[in-house]
């Protein structure tokens, strides 16, 4: 864990409402812009183990959001919650073995 903790980089995310646009023949999406008129929040996220055993990235941030009203046409702001989760669901025993078996291939 403290390996993973050390080494592990924060990890960035951009918030927004505007899908990003598709890159001309390939049919995927391209990276988000930083002008984006749709850019609501961005957060990073840290490094950090989980009551699971498991290692991953978590974020959370407040942030203010507008949305039309249907009952009067305006638009109302807002406070959302957005927490961010990415788990990693590699375990040393695996590691172990790749390089067990590396070990093993080299002699």
């Amino acid at each position: 864990m403290k390996t993973f903790k050390s080494q592990a980089l924060p990890l960035h995310i951009s918030v927004t409402h505007t899908p990003p646009p598709i890159v001309e023949g390939s049919g995927e999406r391209a990276l988000g812009d930083s002008t984006d008129p749709g850019f609501l929040a961005a957060l990073s996220l840290q490094p950090c183990s989980f009551s699971t055993g498991t290692y991953g990235w978590k974020a959370s941030k407040r942030v203010t959001i507008e949305v039309d009203n249907p009952n009067t046409g305006e638009k109302e702001k807002l406070q959302v919650q957005l927490r961010y989760v990415l788990c990693v669901y590699l375990t040393l025993v695996v590691t172990r073995v790749i390089q067990f078996q590396r070990d093993r291939d080299w002699k």
